[in-house]
């Protein structure tokens, strides 16, 4: 992006409001387990929306899958949708959605890392941080799943 011109407005991104807009978890078979023998989390996934709200505002998901199994008993699942609500301003419309799928995201993802971590803690199970997420590249397979379609 060319720097903005001498006097012209400048890119602008603001997270005005973030909350948890669905949760789902069950633990159907803690009673089961013992210290030795927690599942570990076996599988997750991590998913990205971004969708116009009115005029500036736009509204970034991150919706994470992850389960815990041992021998084919569920230890736990879950989904955690989380959410940010975004003001942009003075960008173009290819700026702007790399901003909101990059740069949102990484600023709410701090954020539901915690919550699934509490979220595990609170239920008795270890919290394991997954690895680091690549939003550039995550942005880039959306890109070209686009073209693909398009």
């Amino acid at each position: 992006m060319q720097p903005p011109a001498p006097g012209a407005p400048r890119p602008y991104l603001a997270v005005t409001r973030q909350y948890i807009k669905s949760l789902s978890f069950g633990s159907p078979t803690m009673a089961r387990y013992q210290d030795a023998t927690m599942p570990a989390r076996e599988f997750s996934s991590l998913d990205l929306t971004v969708s116009p709200v009115a005029g500036a505002a736009f509204e970034v998901v991150l919706i994470v899958h992850a389960a815990a199994k041992r021998n084919d008993i569920v230890g736990y699942s879950l989904k955690l949708a989380y959410a940010g609500l975004f003001e942009v301003r003075n960008m173009p419309p290819e700026h702007r959605d790399a901003t909101l799928h990059i740069q949102a995201a990484e600023l709410l993802f701090p954020f539901m890392r915690k919550i699934l971590m509490n979220l595990l803690c609170l239920n008795g199970f270890p919290y394991r941080p997954g690895p680091t997420v690549d939003f550039v590249s995550l942005y880039a397979k959306e890109l070209a799943s686009r073209r693909r379609i398009g």
